[in-house]
């Protein structure tokens, strides 16, 4: 993983840490204020931010859909007469 991909990857966990609405919000305001500048880079960066955090909500709810279905795999198993 590059030095960049690294700190994509710290801002996406940071933001979200900070909960659904405000992650977004964090993102957004970080956006607005790098187009506001004309900073480019810092823009690209944060939309880059965007699409990790959105991957990573992903992974986690297919994650926890998985165990779930594990779970009930598993007590349907032990529930069945031998």
């Amino acid at each position: 993983m590059t030095k960049k991909n690294d700190e994509i990857a710290i801002l996406a966990v940071q933001c979200l840490r900070l909960g659904g609405a405000k992650c977004s919000e964090a993102i957004e305001l970080n956006i607005a204020a790098a187009v506001a500048g004309g900073r480019w880079d810092e823009m690209n960066k944060w939309h880059r931010v965007r699409l990790r955090a959105r991957r990573m909500q992903q992974e986690r709810s297919l994650s926890l859909d998985l165990s779930a279905l594990h779970v009930e795999r598993a007590r349907g198993a032990m529930l069945r007469p031998a």
